[in-house]
């Protein structure tokens, strides 16, 4: 969902074999075909202003984190080919993405600006760190390792396990 509330971004197989971007009304209306392209789509995650969203794009068998400009209708890639590069998830103030690689040979969480640059890696467990979510607290997230959820604070590095019984894919929300 759009993080105003008022739209729905998803992927669907109902119009292309490989799935396109799709977007809707909170209600299901208004159901629209964003994307139109032959690449394999994944994770979708709409700007604030709902000018971009952010996607998982297969590229040849490698995974890579893109901007679609929804007026534009092209992608933008944000991340290099030479690694897998996946999960996108957009910070509360829409500056910063978090998102999971193997570019140092195990799935850690990275960082890097809306626009690609400022590449920094944030987590250093031993375990491979994935799916990341930003919290409401500034320098903490959460993220999917060793068959459960952890919250980690990426100033001091602690981190606390918040589940463990085979749970992944953590998404934070306000109530």
């Amino acid at each position: 969902m759009d993080p105003g509330g008022r739209r729905i971004v998803f992927i669907s197989t109902r119009d292309a074999v490989h799935g396109d971007v799709y977007a809707m009304d909170s209600d299901g209306e208004d159901v629209q075909r964003v994307s139109s392209d032959s690449l394999v789509k994944d994770t979708p995650v709409m700007t604030e202003e709902g000018a971009h969203i952010l996607v998982t794009l297969n590229m040849k068998g490698r995974f890579a984190i893109a901007a679609f400009s929804v007026a534009g209708k092209k992608f933008t890639i944000l991340t290099p080919s030479e690694s897998n590069n996946q999960t996108p998830a957009l910070s509360p103030d829409g500056r910063e993405i978090l998102f999971t690689t193997d570019r140092d040979g195990s799935d850690k969480v990275y960082s890097m600006s809306v626009t690609g640059g400022d590449v920094t890696r944030r987590t250093f467990g031993t375990a491979d760190e994935r799916t990341p979510s930003w919290t409401s607290t500034p320098g903490v997230i959460l993220v999917s390792k060793k068959g459960g959820i952890y919250q980690e604070n990426l100033s001091t590095k602690k981190e606390m396990v918040l589940s463990y019984k085979g749970d992944y894919a953590p998404a934070w929300f306000s109530k």
